[in-house]
């Protein structure tokens, strides 16, 4: 149906992620990828590489209906490869935005991602915070991209440290997703070790329970 609407001359959008029911941690990564997506499909990926682009988008949607299934790793993988090299020649064709005035390129940049209470699951905010990151590093040319996980005070050491890993591990995925090379990111995760806000043990803090993400080029 969406073939046939598209073939009409109808502006078939990507599936919206709200449309899906997806597993809680691999919502940030299918967000980014639709914002990367839509970016493209706006910057003239369309004109550029039609063919390219309309497999991106099949590709996409291939993807999250896959994952909201969740019990075909093997088709995951295949519509999450396939959506990751056609929006990759999509971006080729458009090439880099012309800048009006050269600017000063800066050596490292800092963002901080916060995570709601014993979750991994990227909000909206983060999500945000997350597309700066991603953008920050590609316009650096990131060399580094370092991730480290962290908990607040409140539970188990042993569980936070997974918890934070799980954290760590979703931020890292979801910079994949926006185009940003495995090859420079390094995951690392703290637990509640290393609390930003001094706090008593067993206490919750929302500035506590983060991904930090350290951008140098």
């Amino acid at each position: 149906m969406r073939a046939a609407a598209a073939a009409g001359g109808t502006d078939v959008q990507p599936e919206a992620i709200e449309n899906r029911k997806l597993p809680m941690d691999k919502v940030g990564e299918l967000t980014s990828a639709r914002q990367r997506l839509m970016n493209a499909l706006t910057a003239g990926g369309r004109g550029n590489a039609p063919a390219d682009a309309a497999h991106a988008q099949v590709m996409f949607d291939c993807w999250i209906q896959e994952q909201e299934e969740n019990f075909q790793p093997p088709d995951i993988a295949r519509c999450r490869t396939g959506f990751m090299t056609a929006i990759a020649r999509v971006e080729a064709a458009i090439g880099p935005k012309p800048m009006a005035k050269a600017m000063p390129v800066a050596k490292s940049m800092k963002f901080i991602v916060y995570f709601p209470f014993n979750s991994s699951k990227i909000t909206p905010a983060a999500n945000k915070t997350l597309m700066e990151a991603i953008d920050a590093a590609k316009g650096m040319g990131a060399k580094q991209v370092n991730i480290s996980g962290h908990t607040d005070l409140s539970g188990a050491g042993a569980y936070n440290a997974i918890l934070s890993s799980k954290r760590s591990k979703t931020v890292a995925g979801a910079l994949e997703t926006g185009g940003v090379s495995y090859e420079v990111i390094n995951v690392s995760a703290f637990g509640e070790s290393a609390p930003l806000v001094k706090t008593p043990d067993n206490v919750q803090n929302a500035k506590n329970r983060r991904v930090e993400i350290n951008i140098s080029n």
